[in-house]
């Protein structure tokens, strides 16, 4: 074998490796890129004397958060409309949520919460912890499931229940 051979030979290898090297380092750039604006929603009670209290929903990833779909459990029953408006007022005329009526916040399908997205879903204004128990009890009654996606369109599903950890 000539020398010429064996130099055409070796940079024939030397290209092989750096094209498996670059192919590999665009995957994990992809993979990077991916996870760099991937969203996470969670779920977080807070109950604090004289302060706003309840249910929050909060987007602790880093992207933005498209909503799919929503359902809304009150003691095993699921609601038959989506999360929404609708449902949100029916559970705050509950009968045992409360002797007031606490504020909610909703959203449709295709909404986007952005990062740093923080509100609460049901709450009082100035908590009492005598007087608005049964808002508390009837919190821990909830059972929520949230769909969603990130802007690469990977669809994840966040649960929410006083039993449950918050994650599916």
């Amino acid at each position: 074998m000539d020398a010429n051979a064996v130099v055409s030979a070796v940079a024939a290898v030397i290209a092989l490796a750096a094209l498996g090297f670059t192919v590999q380092q665009t995957r994990m750039t992809r993979a990077h890129n991916r996870l760099s604006v991937q969203p996470v929603l969670d779920f977080r009670e807070t109950y604090r004397q004289g302060e706003r209290a309840g249910l929050q929903l909060r987007n602790v990833g880093l992207g933005p958060a498209q909503i799919l779909s929503g359902e809304v459990r009150l003691g095993g029953h699921r609601r038959p409309e989506p999360f929404g408006r609708p449902v949100i007022d029916a559970l705050r005329d509950e009968p045992g949520i409360g002797r007031r009526r606490p504020s909610a916040s909703t959203f449709t399908p295709g909404a986007v919460l952005p990062t740093d997205y923080e509100t609460f879903l049901l709450s009082i204004d100035a908590y009492d912890k005598v007087d608005d128990a049964a808002f508390a009890d009837f919190i821990g009654k909830l059972e929520i499931v949230i769909e969603y996606a990130s802007l690469y369109g990977d669809k994840k599903v966040v649960r929410w229940s006083r039993a449950g950890d918050g994650a599916a």
